[in-house]
Parts: structure tokens; sequence; C-alpha cells
């Protein structure tokens, strides 16, 4: 069902989203141990690369999709101060994950 759903949505992995994954990759690697930074880094440049083949960027996608969640989930465990205004820290982790969530759903 996910494959599907990614192999329809491709497609929807604009220009735009992959801005917005950036700034998620950003931001969690701010918080995140050296090997899971340096695979986010390597799933966010499979999505940059033109030449990459359909299964490795839905696998890119279903990876950032699987982790970015987690991450601000933790993020905001770990670190409410960053929310609550005194910093604006967390906010491309916010709209990585909102964006990785249209991808999913494929509310274009």
């Amino acid at each position: 069902m996910v494959t599907t759903r990614l192999t329809h949505n491709l497609d929807m992995v604009a220009a735009g989203d992959v801005e917005a994954l950036a700034a998620g990759v950003t931001e969690s690697a701010k918080i995140t141990d050296e090997v899971l930074r340096f695979e986010l880094r390597e799933d966010l440049a499979v999505l940059k690369d033109h030449h990459a083949t359909p299964e490795a960027t839905r696998q890119a996608i279903y990876r950032l999709g699987s982790r970015l969640p987690r991450i601000l989930w933790v993020y905001r465990k770990k670190a409410f101060v960053y929310f609550t205004g005194a910093t604006a820290v967390g906010t491309g982790l916010e709209w990585s994950v909102s964006t990785i969530i249209r991808i999913f759903l494929g509310a274009g």
C-alpha cells in the first residue's frame, strides 16, 4: 500500500518539497547522532538527484517519512524551550513533517 502511494506521489516531490525536507534534515542534524545525520543527508541527496531511480527516491521518501516525525516528537520533548517562541529552531523540521504527510497522503 505504501509503495503504491509513493509510486503515485513521486511526481509530487517538487522543488519546494525538497527544500522543506532539506530544512527538516538541517534541524535534525542539530540533535541526532552522527550515523543518523549521515543517513538523513544521504536520503536528501537522493531526492535532489534528478538521475536517481524511482525506487531509490521512494525509499528515501519512506525513510525520511518514518524518521523526521519521530525526530520532531523527540525534539519537542527534549527541547521544549525552542517551541515557546524563544527561537525559531524547529520550524524547518515541522515544515518537513507536514510535507512528508502531504506526499504520503497524496493531498497535492
